[in-house]
């Protein structure tokens, strides 16, 4: 049986320990950065009013056509999404 070695230099010794430390912890970064975007909840895109009766500008979360105005009860239709 015959058994082969390998024969590194010394200066390959001493890359295996910084670069494998290095692998380590992009290893271990990435996965932390990928669980914490699937567990946060997604973002809800904000929509821009303006009520036409006062020119009030507000945002609305809700993903309705239509949204009343918090001041004078308007219906208004989206400005910006």
């Amino acid at each position: 049986m015959i058994i082969s070695t390998v024969c590194l230099s010394t200066n390959s010794y001493f890359m295996i320990g910084p670069l494998g430390a290095l692998t380590l912890a992009m290893g271990v970064s990435l996965f932390y950065a990928w669980r914490d975007a699937r567990l946060r909840p997604p973002r809800r895109r904000t929509r821009l009013y303006q009520c036409r009766e006062c020119r009030q500008v507000y945002e609305d979360r809700r993903n309705v056509p239509l949204a009343t105005c918090p001041q004078c009860g308007a219906f208004n239709e989206a400005v910006r999404r």
